[in-house]
């Protein structure tokens, strides 16, 4: 739902279906064999998904009168990017709360753990609600967050109606941009 939402905004999304299972001490080392093959990709940001295990009422909410699950940030303990992640999770927060005020619920700082989050300063977990939420829920929560993403990366979609920037820069009233000079 995630990189469906993703593709939807003209960017392009790297999706990774491969199980860690069992979800174990060794889950995390056993994933960071996957962002390592992700990075080989150059990507912008890495997105790590899970569902919590609270209750429902936890991540239950509701936005534009929809029902949706909302999503929480989750922050490694600190390493060599440890500032940065703190900083990014920071940023996404702000994003969503003035795209989709109430989306996300909070940012948790784990003590233990890093999440793979050592490996890139845009490395973000996500825990899109709990296991007991439901799934039409939780997927219009991250189609939600899905809109938050150009804006926390710089970059505008490529669709037709932002061809030309979004500050407008290479339009009529701004003059030509650097490409044309």
């Amino acid at each position: 739902s995630f990189a469906t939402a993703l593709k939807a905004k003209g960017l392009e999304a790297i999706h990774s279906n491969a199980k860690h299972d069992p979800h174990d001490n060794m889950a995390y080392e056993r994933s960071r064999r996957t962002v390592v093959d992700l990075l080989k990709q150059q990507p912008d940001a890495i997105f790590d998904l899970h569902r919590d295990s609270t209750p429902r009422e936890v991540y239950q909410g509701s936005i534009g009168g929809k029902s949706v699950t909302k999503i929480q940030l989750v922050v490694g303990k600190y390493g060599p990017t440890g500032k940065q992640i703190e900083d990014y999770a920071l940023q996404i927060k702000a994003a969503a709360d003035k795209q989709h005020p109430g989306l996300v619920k909070g940012i948790f700082f784990a003590k233990g753990g890093d999440y793979n989050q050592d490996l890139m300063p845009k490395s973000m977990l996500l825990e899109i609600g709990a296991h007991t939420n439901d799934r039409q829920s939780a997927e219009r929560g991250i189609a939600l967050f899905a809109d938050v993403v150009p804006a926390i990366l710089g970059k505008t979609s490529a669709k037709p109606e932002n061809q030309a920037g979004v500050t407008g820069v290479g339009t009529s009233s701004s003059g030509p941009s650097g490409a044309t000079k």
